[in-house]
């Protein structure tokens, strides 16, 4: 093989790499590159950002409940002298404000149910003549005050009887929403047979 043969040989073996480097470059430009894991993940964007608004949501709406649970007035209602002893009507009751801040606007009523003597004298229903007396224009934090529950009719040694105890009283900034609680009591026998007042189950 010449000089001129080798020149032809080398060029032609030269176009035929540059062939197929083109080939290749082409093949590669056309392949489907794999997707990234972000983009692989794009779909899940929008369920993982809507659960996350509707968990702090259910987290929102369980804090409002434990705040007004923890804030909500709490009143309760005792029996806690007997002036004497023979008569259940007799008791002083205290009314406490178990609540961290004041209550205003205090009132109270009694009602007397199913009310029976030693003499057969029965009254069904009936309301202490303390109803609505005196309010109290305020009741400090962690603060009592002691009202009767005194009945109009004296009849006798009593044998049984209830009471519907209720209080009535609105908060500091919203005075024109009174809210009511309820607690029952029912005349318990001691020894003498003299009735004492227990906690019962309001009808």
């Amino acid at each position: 093989m010449n000089s001129q043969q080798r020149r032809t040989f080398n060029r032609a073996l030269e176009r035929a790499l540059k062939s197929t480097v083109r080939k290749k470059q082409s093949k590669t430009k056309h392949k489907t590159l794999p997707e990234p894991p972000a983009q692989r993940l794009a779909w899940l964007r929008p369920t993982w950002s809507g659960g996350k608004k509707l968990y702090g949501a259910i987290v929102g709406f369980f804090a409002l409940l434990a705040l007004t649970y923890e804030l909500w007035p709490v009143v309760s209602t005792e029996p806690y002298l007997y002036l004497d002893p023979r008569t259940p009507f007799s008791a002083r009751f205290n009314i406490t404000n178990e609540s961290p801040y004041s209550l205003q606007n205090i009132t109270h009523q009694c009602l007397l149910n199913n009310i029976e003597s030693e003499s057969h004298i029965t009254i069904e229903q009936a309301e202490g003549k303390d109803t609505f007396s005196h309010p109290v224009s305020r009741i400090g934090a962690r603060q009592k005050i002691s009202v009767t529950c005194a009945f109009p009719i004296e009849i006798g040694h009593l044998t049984k009887a209830e009471i519907d105890f209720q209080v009535f009283y609105s908060l500091p900034h919203f005075p024109y929403w009174q809210i009511t609680k309820d607690t029952c009591f029912h005349g318990e026998p001691d020894i003498q047979k003299n009735l004492q007042w227990t906690y019962s189950t309001c009808p």
